[in-house]
């Protein structure tokens, strides 16, 4: 009988206590409870709804309080976001995050803040936040590999060393985890870049031994044959990465794009459809078929394919270029110098541009027009094949 009046006894007590937590749960924990279960759920706007509910009702509480998680609701509020794709706005909310409760600046959410501004082209902002997690964590390889990324992707900002510094990071990240086959993808990357193709074929070799599953391993194996000239292995590396995922359209348009470069347009054909069937916003897969109908002389169908793929992406300078290309050919000279115009604008070193836009003045009888673009041609290294 005493056993099981002191087990009563800390059965009530333990009520109590129960009791005494819930009753000092404030509104914006509720919300937050709520946000932590539609987050669970991937259901992203409801969860901001919650989370933006819980912030409104009390965002000055410190973080410590038992009733009170604000500065997690700001973090995981920037999650939603960074869900569903709003960058801006999960970037605000992890830095909030951090501003409340300083102890929430770990490599997990300072790397989360990096990938962000990757993600929005911000390579400079994002390399500074992958270096404080390095700071914090030296041997976070993860964070490494990423930043290699980002200095990558800065060489399109003219900084010719961003190439090297990709490279000391990718080297990093493989010295910490040798099992890192994203890290040879990277370096691989970096060889094709360099026009070493088979410093780049060793990399990706790798990448498979260790993951045969990695297929832009196989595809960049497939794109470091193609520049050797040799499209019999890139078509079987190609293949090979979609054997591994039947649904990847990027591997179906290089298959396509090497059956291309044999003479072998109907499997081309084959190929760019089925690459646009898997992905219908594949801006490049329509600009290769625009290509291939160029060439089979369907013009028509040729600036249809184009134009889509300008409307997907409207910085595409090949895509203008080579609808210029199919204008001239229809002899619509007017619309192929206003595409040639845009390709120039994009890239005013776009030397070819210049070339035929001067074709196409010629055929309209402007002769002065075309001397003048064949000059700028000529100035900027292009010498035309007669």
């Amino acid at each position: 009988m005493r056993f099981k009046k002191l087990h009563t006894l800390t059965i009530c007590i333990f009520l109590a206590m129960v009791m005494s937590v819930l009753g000092c749960m404030s509104p914006a924990q509720e919300q937050v409870i709520k946000g932590d279960s539609f987050l669970k759920q991937e259901k992203w706007d409801e969860a901001i709804a919650a989370y933006t509910k819980a912030i409104e009702l009390d965002s000055k509480l410190a973080v410590t309080d038992l009733c009170n998680k604000i500065a997690k609701a700001y973090y995981k509020r920037g999650l939603a976001y960074d869900e569903k794709g709003n960058i801006d706005n999960a970037c605000a909310d992890y830095t909030q995050a951090i501003s409340i409760d300083p102890k929430l600046a770990v490599p997990e959410l300072i790397t989360k803040i990096a990938k962000a501004f990757y993600n929005k082209g911000d390579y400079t902002r994002a390399i500074a936040e992958y270096t404080k997690a390095i700071e914090i964590d030296p041997k976070l390889s993860t964070a490494y590999l990423d930043r290699g990324n980002s200095y990558f992707n800065r060489y399109n900002d003219e900084k010719a060393m961003d190439y090297e510094k990709a490279m000391d990071d990718y080297n990093k990240t493989i010295e910490l985890d040798p099992m890192n086959g994203h890290a040879y993808i990277a370096r691989g990357i970096v060889y094709i870049k360099k026009i070493q193709y088979d410093k780049a074929i060793a990399e990706y070799t790798k990448a498979i031994e260790i993951d045969p599953t990695l297929t832009s391993a196989y595809k960049g194996l497939g794109n470091a044959y193609s520049f050797k000239g040799d499209y019999t292995r890139a078509i079987a590396e190609y293949t090979k990465a979609i054997e591994v995922d039947p649904k990847l359209a990027a591997a179906y348009c290089d298959r396509g794009s090497a059956y291309d470069d044999t003479r072998n347009y109907d499997r081309a054909m084959v190929d760019y459809n089925k690459a646009i069937e898997i992905d219908p916003t594949f801006a490049i897969a329509y600009n290769n078929r625009g290509l291939l109908f160029r060439n089979r002389k369907e013009y028509s169908k040729a600036i249809t394919d184009l134009t889509k793929a300008i409307g997907l992406d409207q910085k595409y300078k090949d895509a203008y270029y080579n609808r210029g290309l199919a204008n001239h050919d229809a002899g619509n000279y007017d619309q192929a110098i206003l595409d040639y115009t845009q390709a120039i604008g994009l890239d005013p070193k776009f030397a070819m541009a210049y070339f035929t836009r001067g074709l196409s003045y010629l055929k309209q009888g402007n002769m002065a027009m075309c001397q003048i673009d064949w000059r700028m041609a000529a100035a900027l290294g292009y010498k035309p094949q007669w």
